[in-house]
C-alpha cells in the first residue's frame, strides 16, 4: 500500500461519516445476531445468515485490517532495507 493510499483512508477514518457508518455496522451485526435464532428456521437460512455476520464483520474490521496492513509493509521494506 501506498503512503498516500493509506494517509486517504486515515482520512476518511476520522470523519464523522465513517464514525456513523460503523455505529450502523456493529448496531445490524448485533441485530442480526440477535435475531438469527428465530430468523433462521432451515439450514440454508441459518447459512445465509452466517454470511451476512461474515460481511459484516469484515466490514467492521476494515480500518484495523488497512492500519495493520501499512505497518506490515513498513516494517518489511524496513527489513529489506537492512
Amino acid at each position: 500500500m501506498l503512503q498516500e493510499e493509506y494517509e486517504t483512508y486515515v482520512d476518511l477514518f476520522k470523519t464523522e461519516g465513517w464514525k456513523l457508518f460503523q455505529e450502523s455496522i456493529v448496531g445490524a451485526e448485533e441485530q442480526l445476531k440477535n435475531s438469527s435464532v428465530d430468523s433462521a428456521v432451515t439450514n440454508d437460512q441459518w447459512q445465509f445468515l452466517r454470511g451476512q455476520l461474515t460481511q459484516l464483520r469484515n466490514v467492521a474490521a476494515f480500518e484495523t485490517f488497512i492500519k495493520l496492513t501499512f505497518e506490515q509493509s513498513e516494517k518489511d521494506e524496513e527489513d529489506d532495507g537492512e
